[in-house]
């Protein structure tokens, strides 16, 4: 038996005030650390631990599909005693490290983040904390991380951890909002954080850091009301035990070495600065017995290129069975993202995101050392235009340099504006999101003005717009590359509360016609149910709606954000968007424009105000 060290002693708590903190990204000179893990652009996320014996079923009672299971222990208030139970029946026997670090591998994965400790407080290592770990509390018998570590050490692969640093159900001086408070009173005066950081976290910290081999990052979670104190504090004592040890921006309080997306969260612009998003191929995290909505091949890949295009890696994740066996959709869906990265790899690790801010229809970019990868997603394309390029275009080819493709570069006429046309050859389309070379002269520079794209639709997002207004309520979120600790939608507007506010593009047309004008609003939220249920609370009548004029060449259009279409695209799965269908326009002629957007009524009991990501006009006509 252990020593049961959290027995033995009552730490006396102590803050020491430390001036300094971690920049936020987008003051960041990046350290070798940092720029390696920009370069890495794809990781494995692997999700096990006693919360895969009950797959989502507890008594009877199943999950709903769209419930990650890894929370069943909050969900159904099970009692922390009952829970502990789960560890005498955990047998992992078929969890082969060897396997999955190889299966990580052949996925073009560069890193693998490992649950050491989750919410529910079981130790995914061996511990001498208390019994309550894979070593000495269940069957198994073994320390699954030494496995782990041991295997991405002899495959040349990095490893990361996992460590749920504010949120504990099994401890009862952690404090926290979604915290056990089935077993303990909340409001008990005598629970407190700071024991709970001092006896177990730095402990469990230390082991990690000391035993366990280089470990390239730290994954915090959930920090809740952790303070700046509490976070530096934790921060600086990683620091302590390895220097090169990066520490994400979930550790709270505004400090990390690198940022964090929320769950599943794509935005629709280039982040300055290190980032990451953590993704599922389900919906849960832990192995779900009842969640059979796999993304597909196609839709993780998207996400890839789309992520990898923004300055963003992608952090995929795996759930186990309770046995440790890798459920064969995770298995086959890896592979096959695998193949693809094979292939194009060229255009994903070690490059930096596109040079223009916002999306593109149909393709994305991202940049080498002299060339642009440009990757087509849709295969009714036939020519693709990129707008803005200012370099020397040497050449056009297919990613292997191998095959020219046919292209024309020119300055549009009365626009000042460069445009380079690419060819799709026709057998490409057949193709899964093949990709273009394009070698240019010295590193890319771009006229980023928005405009027409391939597909003769205008996109204005509000990143590209200028706020106007006197009372400086209005701001575009994420602009300033700073972590958003209340998961507001980046790229978004926000605080839009006053029609004093409004919103200016400078836009180019090349083609002109007929356009019909759509307004993209966005959840603040990340649950569809939790937004319809507020969104109804307030919006009740057509009088409630938050009423918009948009105006460009003299015509102005207006609607109603009502909310209700909703639309399905890369972003909107797990942040629901919707389309709000205003009026038709006409652009006569080629040339620059400029657009506004107003508010002619704002309900004041929505709090969250006008919240866009933005204007679409899409061409309907010639």
């Amino acid at each position: 038996m252990k020593i049961i060290l959290k027995q033995l002693y009552y730490i006396c708590i102590c803050f020491i005030v430390l001036s300094s903190c971690v920049p936020s990204e987008s003051e960041q000179t990046k350290t070798m650390g940092q720029q390696e893990f920009t370069d890495l652009r794809l990781g494995m996320f692997i999700h096990f631990g006693l919360y895969a014996l009950p797959a989502g079923v507890w008594n009877g009672d199943t999950l709903s599909s769209g419930t990650v299971a890894e929370h069943i222990m909050r969900l159904k208030s099970i009692p922390r005693e009952e829970y502990h139970q789960l560890a005498k029946k955990f047998n992992p026997n078929n969890f082969d490290a060897h396997k999955i670090v190889r299966l990580a591998k052949q996925a073009g994965m560069k890193y693998i983040v490992f649950t050491a400790k989750h919410h529910d407080g079981f130790a995914m290592f061996d511990s001498d904390y208390d019994d309550y770990n894979i070593k000495d509390g269940t069957p198994y018998g073994k320390d699954i991380l030494k496995e782990l570590s041991e295997e991405c050490k002899n495959q040349g692969i990095k490893l990361g951890l996992y460590y749920s640093h504010i949120r504990d159900w099994d401890e009862y001086h952690s404090v926290d909002m979604y915290g056990n408070n089935w077993d303990w009173d909340k409001d008990d005066p005598n629970r407190n954080a700071q024991v709970y950081i001092e006896r177990k976290v730095k402990t469990q910290l230390k082991e990690l850091l000391t035993n366990y081999g280089e470990i390239f990052c730290l994954w915090f979670d959930t920090p809740g009301d952790i303070s700046k104190k509490q976070a530096k504090d934790i921060y600086d004592y990683v620091k302590r035990l390895q220097p090169d040890c990066l520490i994400n921006t979930r550790i709270g309080a505004g400090l990390g070495d690198y940022g964090v997306m929320g769950d599943n969260q794509i935005p629709p612009g280039v982040l300055n600065g290190i980032w990451e998003c953590p993704a599922t191929m389900n919906h849960s995290w832990g192995f779900h017995c009842a969640d059979s909505a796999w993304k597909s091949r196609e839709d993780m890949l998207l996400q890839l290129i789309d992520l990898s295009s923004k300055n963003i890696n992608y952090l995929l994740n795996i759930g186990p069975k309770a046995d440790g066996s890798i459920p064969e959709e995770s298995v086959d869906r890896l592979k096959e993202i695998g193949k693809w990265v094979t292939e194009n790899g060229e255009a994903i690790y070690k490059n930096g995101p596109s040079p223009w801010f916002q999306e593109m229809d149909g393709i994305r970019v991202t940049t080498g050392k002299d060339a642009l990868y440009v990757m087509l997603l849709n295969k009714n394309i036939d020519a693709i235009m990129l707008y803005g390029l200012k370099n020397k275009v040497i050449k056009v080819t297919d990613i292997h340099d191998e095959v020219s493709i046919p292209y024309e570069y020119r300055e549009v006429k009365n626009l000042d504006l460069p445009e380079l046309k690419i060819k799709v050859p026709g057998d490409w389309k057949e193709k899964i999101f093949p990709v273009f070379k394009v070698k240019i002269k010295g590193q890319p520079q771009v006229d980023d003005r928005p405009g027409q794209m391939s597909s003769g639709n205008i996109i204005l997002q509000v990143g590209m717009a200028e706020v106007i207004g006197d009372n400086g309520n209005l701001q575009i979120s994420g602009m300033d590359g700073v972590i958003d600790t209340n998961n507001w939608p980046y790229f978004a507007t926000k605080n839009w509360n006053s029609t004093e506010d409004y919103l200016k593009w400078n836009f180019f047309v090349t083609e002109p016609g007929l356009f019909q004008v759509n307004v993209i609003s966005v959840s603040t939220v990340r649950s569809y149910e939790s937004y319809k249920r507020e969104w109804e609370s307030i919006y009740q009548n057509d009088k409630d709606f938050n009423k918009l004029f948009f105006t460009v060449d003299n015509q102005t259009v207006s609607g109603t954000i009502k909310g209700k279409e909703r639309i399905s695209h890369i972003r909107s799965a797990y942040r629901p968007e919707f389309i709000n269908r205003f009026g038709k326009i006409r652009i006569e002629k080629p040339g620059n424009y400029t657009a506004v957007l107003k508010a002619g009524f704002i309900n004041p009991t929505d709090t969250d105000g006008t919240v866009i990501y933005e204007v679409q006009l899409e061409k309907v006509q010639n």
